[in-house]
């Protein structure tokens, strides 16, 4: 029996001895296939993640897409809630200047009736002056007149008017 490098293993079909070089050369070759084949099952099982990834992928969108609706829903909800809040505050809000305004108008409003009342007064006692001026002026001639028997009455006896303030 002839001896082949690697303890007898056929290298390339035949069982025939080999030098040196050529169980170098087989060693190698063996080992390339062994390195191919190590290298296919790394692609394979990297191959396999990517498939496993994809597939868990596919899954989270789906969720995601599921969970839409849901989401704006809440979100539409929370805004209703935020907007009825502010529509309230602003309601108190208006409501409270609304009062202010009126306790202010009011108070105004007492001010200036104090205010023409005090003027009011000040006319009817400068009238109250005219008038009695203007009755003493008017009773002297009446009473001359009266007293000359109501006959005519000299325009001599009439005191001239006082110039209008």
């Amino acid at each position: 029996m002839a001896s082949t490098c690697l303890g007898g293993l056929e290298l390339g079909g035949s069982r025939v001895s080999r030098t040196g070089w050529e169980c170098s050369l087989g060693f190698r070759i063996h080992s390339m296939k062994t390195l191919q084949q190590i290298l296919v099952c790394a692609f394979l099982a990297a191959l396999t993640a990517l498939v496993v990834c994809a597939i868990l992928l596919l899954r989270a969108a789906t969720a995601t897409v599921a969970a839409i609706p849901g989401e704006i829903e809440a979100t539409r909800q929370e805004l209703i809630g935020v907007v009825e809040a502010v529509r309230n505050d602003l309601t108190a809000q208006v409501e409270s200047t609304r009062q202010d305004v009126l306790t202010r108008a009011e108070r105004q409003s007492a001010a200036l009736r104090a205010d023409v009342m005090t003027e009011v007064a000040e006319i009817r006692k400068m009238a109250d002056r005219r008038l009695g001026d203007t009755l003493a002026r008017a009773i002297r001639p009446l009473a001359l007149w009266k007293r000359s028997g109501g006959t005519s009455i000299r325009s001599s006896t009439i005191p001239p008017r006082s110039p209008r303030r």
